[in-house]
């Protein structure tokens, strides 16, 4: 009877180790094959309304589903509950810690929205497939960062994980870089180039940034919040530029609602929950597989060939993916 207890108790152990694991592996791919779809819309978008009035579009509809999300959210939670993995001060450093966090929420807005220009600029400067290899190196700049100026810790089967990756999305696009027939080293190309590169950093400062709010706001918090402060700091651009706020076709209200419902709600919704159990180092590593659903999809739907560089670099990026995860530095730190 003892054993049959303990081999039960060993069996739900493994059961709940097993759904720790595989949950937030399984919401961080469906979070980027719903952020894979942002280019399509933006191209919609684009024929009816400018770069501002899309970003500005964009957090509104998310704005206004994250608050009332999160009115439902304190609506049904008891007054006992805590979300289940942040930090609970004691009431001497509430303030202090309060003002922490409202400084670091209006600086991870500014650098999020900031990364976004600054790639916008990149893509209308240089070619596309060096805006995309360049801003790839977000990496780098997220384990540089944790490594020099936080301290974490990384052991030499996650940076092998992390060259592989880097090296499997630098061959995604080696192809159409070894055919381009633009000018890849005039003046306004090579801008467009520090441009993508610039962006890489920014963004891996956002993902820090957010990887450390994440530990003492609920996921739904954080987010209702970054999107009311981005939409403030946007509001002014687009009135100033003085073009059209909303589209004015079916096929662009569309492309605007699965922006913000299925790019911002749906998939950063799933990517922020999966803050709570990986590295914000790991995570970079894995949305270099974020080509992989549109490449799929147009195989599957519009019969486009897959090159020997796609396949050998998503392959590569798969096996980067797995070495980082099995190495220290792709969980979360508790402390």
């Amino acid at each position: 009877m003892l054993n049959f207890f303990s081999d039960s108790e060993a069996k739900n152990d493994l059961d709940k180790s097993f759904y720790a694991v595989t949950t937030p592996f399984l919401f961080l791919i469906l979070g980027i094959f719903a952020i894979s779809s942002t280019a399509i819309f933006i191209k919609l978008a684009l024929n009816e309304l400018s770069v501002e009035a899309i970003i500005f579009d964009r957090l509104l509809i998310a704005t206004i589903t994250f608050v009332c999300g999160n009115l439902v959210s304190h609506l049904w939670k008891s007054p006992t509950d805590n979300d289940n993995d942040t930090i609970s001060p004691t009431a001497k450093e509430a303030n202090q810690i309060n003002w922490i966090i409202v400084g670091l929420m209006i600086l991870e807005s500014i650098t999020h929205l900031t990364g976004r220009y600054i790639y916008m600029w990149a893509l209308q400067n240089t070619t596309a497939v060096n805006a995309l290899t360049l801003s790839n190196f977000t990496p780098i700049f997220t384990f540089l960062v944790a490594w020099l100026f936080i301290g974490k810790q990384f052991d030499r089967r996650f940076l092998m994980g992390l060259a592989i990756a880097v090296g499997g999305s630098i061959c995604l696009t080696l192809e159409d870089w070894l055919h381009s027939e633009n000018q890849l080293f005039e003046i306004k190309a090579i801008l467009g180039d520090g441009a993508a590169l610039l962006s890489a950093m920014v963004y891996a400062l956002a993902m820090l940034q957010m990887e450390k709010l994440l530990r003492y706001l609920p996921n739904i918090t954080f987010l209702t919040w970054r999107c009311i402060i981005s939409l403030i700091l946007i509001t002014p651009f687009v009135w100033i530029k003085g073009d059209s706020i909303f589209p004015s076709t079916t096929t662009g209200w569309l492309a605007i609602l699965g922006l913000g419902l299925i790019c911002e709600v749906i998939a950063r919704s799933l990517i922020t929950y999966s803050f709570k159990h990986f590295s914000s180092t790991f995570l970079t590593i894995f949305f270099l597989i974020e080509p992989f659903p549109v490449a799929f999809f147009a195989w599957i739907f519009l019969g486009e060939f897959l090159s020997p560089f796609n396949v050998m670099g998503f392959i590569l990026i798969a096996v980067g993916i797995y070495l980082a995860k099995t190495g220290k530095g792709s969980d979360r730190d508790n402390d």
